[in-house]
């Protein structure tokens, strides 16, 4: 009896043992650094991967995470993600970060989570990863955007003003047939601005949190803002902006231009979308899926949107192929843009629809971003 005992824990050992070179095999292989953090800040656990982004050789067991890894962001000032996890128990997600050694600086995405056991925090498990090329095509990228759009945004506006000039009632005589092919090429390069125009906004959707202005927000002041502008633009359609906002609505602190680009563009695409005489409502007040936050919501009498659609609606470039959504002209590029612009101040995006009878969509923004904080792409 005792020898069989004796066996199978000796076997309970050695499956153990494989299960724990397997565990082990798996981790070294990933590309990603993993560091396991007691709650002291000291390192417990570390992956293959995490030597070779240190480029070093020696163990590092036991050593301080903060000296092994001297994060700064992009000023120099140095950042402590992993107190920041351990005093608070809250994820860290963050893709500005540098790594300051040797006089060689990385560009780093680190994401940090609090390992607890039960109530009682035992650590934290991180996983970074070097994106320093990454970020050298982003640059590239919004250069190569910044650059093109520069160039072609003037000549594409000259040469709409002459078209919109030789096209003016008694400016020339013009036979029927040029005039329709006069009137395609001005909306082909009215469409063509808008895409230089959205292709801009994503660039400037897509970058971190800290490369804006974050200030005070007064929702009924913007929303005011917001009536008084588009009152102008939806004259000539006799479309009717009317707005609702609910009295003492906190102040938000947050980016005043990325939320105004949200409501602007859903603000712009209820009035494409509603015929002539149609109401479009803007509406604030306290929101009821953020604590303490403030919900704008932006409603239409248009054409609506099927359930089929709704389900694509945030993609990039998707364009529905109902014939009534159709004729209105697009990139498909906007709401893309709203769910890049909203994930950077930790805003989410939602709507309601019925097909033929109106649309809303809803903004649920917090009362305040910390700025410190980056959000995911």
């Amino acid at each position: 009896m005792q020898d069989e005992h004796l066996k199978k824990i000796l076997d309970t050992e050695e499956k153990l043992k494989k299960e724990q070179a397997k565990f082990s095999t798996l981790i070294n292989s990933l590309g990603e650094a993993v560091i396991v953090i007691n709650r002291r800040g000291k390192i417990t656990f570390y992956n293959a991967a995490t030597l070779d982004l240190l480029d070093v050789h020696e163990g590092i067991f036991d050593q301080s995470f903060d000296k092994i890894l001297p994060l700064v962001d992009k000023d120099g000032q140095k950042q402590y993600p992993v107190k920041e996890v351990l005093k608070n128990s809250r994820v860290v997600i963050r893709d500005d970060l540098i790594l300051d050694k040797d006089k060689e600086r990385i560009d780093l995405y680190v994401n940090i989570t609090p390992i607890t056991d039960g109530t009682i925090k035992v650590g934290a498990l991180a996983l970074v990863r070097n994106i320093s090329k990454q970020k050298t095509l982003e640059v590239q990228k919004d250069e190569f955007i910044s650059i093109i759009s520069h160039e072609l945004r003037v000549p594409i506006a000259v040469v709409e003003g002459d078209l919109s000039t030789a096209m003016m009632p008694g400016f020339a005589e013009i036979p029927e047939k040029a005039q329709k092919l006069l009137a395609n090429a001005r909306q082909n390069l009215i469409y063509l601005s808008n895409l230089l125009q959205d292709l801009t906004s994503l660039s400037q959707a897509q970058k971190s949190l800290l490369d804006i202005e974050i200030s005070i927000v007064k929702p009924k002041e913007l929303v005011g803002e917001l009536q008084k502008d588009f009152a102008v633009k939806t004259a000539h359609s006799d479309i009717k902006i009317e707005t609702e906002v609910n009295d003492n609505l906190p102040e938000l602190k947050t980016s005043r231009q990325r939320l105004k680009e949200i409501i602007v563009n859903f603000l712009t695409n209820a009035i494409k979308y509603s015929g002539k005489g149609k109401i479009v409502t803007l509406k604030a007040k306290p929101s009821p899926k953020i604590k303490k936050g403030v919900e704008f919501s932006i409603s239409d009498q248009g054409i609506g949107i099927s359930n089929e659609d709704q389900k694509q609606l945030f993609e990039k470039a998707f364009r529905s192929d109902d014939e009534e959504a159709q004729k209105v002209k697009g990139t498909g590029m906007g709401l893309y843009i709203c769910k890049k612009q909203a994930e950077r101040i930790g805003a989410q995006l939602w709507m309601k629809s019925k097909f033929r009878k109106g649309s809303t969509f809803y903004i649920e923004i917090p009362i305040n971003i910390d700025k410190k904080q980056t959000f995911k792409s």
